[in-house]
């Protein structure tokens, strides 16, 4: 099956026409391709099976689409509550998070792709503003005298929360911080009553997959994110 979806805010955002490819274990690269070429968009993101058969993976490389990611979702559910030092909730942008945000995002397919790469440094910078004015996110920071050496993002539905953004300061790592925002995070949810937290990060960022896996978040979900672009683009 392939579900096919129009992108409004990213359409907006990268100036050109963005869809969004869903596709099962079922899906036939002829398949997509006819329904792509139809009726192209500018821009495609494929969502696939991480274990794409080598038969598939060729035939989407061949039509000209690129995993960008492999992303992988984690889940964490249980939280206790606990002592925090230094951690401050952000409710204004102060000099520092633009960077943390982009720090972030260093293996983020935005960043990977170098058609959208010269667009990378807005985006999550957009995505941290967006993050501290939304009344149902909250933005914590661990603070070196006057100046955030890490801060996450989240945000709750209901009894379900994400992580959207989790950065330390390339100057501060190696110290626990990482560590002191995801308890800060269980905190956050405990007092909201979340009973289920994910956040998703990429395959090849070896640091956040081992912290998230020392800080008791499972893998849930794999997948492969590739990106097409119309011909002539």
């Amino acid at each position: 099956m392939i579900s096919r979806t129009y992108l409004e805010w990213d359409s907006i955002f990268f100036q050109r026409k963005v869809e969004k490819i869903v596709v099962d274990d079922a899906f036939t690269p002829s398949e997509l391709f006819s329904s792509l070429n139809d009726s192209p968009p500018d821009l495609c993101y494929i969502f696939t099976s991480a274990e794409l058969s080598t038969a598939k993976r060729k035939a989407l490389t061949d039509g000209g689409a690129v995993e960008y990611d492999r992303k992988i979702i984690y889940r964490k559910t249980g939280f206790t509550p606990s002592e925090q030092a230094e951690i401050v909730r952000v409710e204004k942008l102060i000099p520092g998070m633009h960077e943390l945000s982009i720090a972030a995002g260093w293996r983020s397919r935005f960043n990977m792709d170098p058609d959208l790469h010269p667009f990378f440094h807005d985006l999550y910078c957009t995505w941290i503003e967006k993050g501290i004015s939304d009344p149902e996110s909250v933005v914590l920071a661990c603070m070196d005298n006057a100046t955030p050496a890490g801060m996450i993002l989240i945000k709750c539905n209901g009894n379900d929360g994400n992580i959207g953004l989790l950065a330390v300061n390339k100057d501060s790592r190696g110290k626990g911080i990482g560590t002191r925002l995801l308890n800060a995070c269980d905190n956050f949810y405990f007092s909201k009553q979340v009973k289920t937290g994910t956040v998703a990060t990429q395959e090849g960022n070896k640091q956040a997959c081992h912290l998230y896996e020392k800080n008791g978040y499972e893998i849930i979900s794999r997948e492969g994110v590739w990106h097409w672009k119309r011909s002539g683009l």
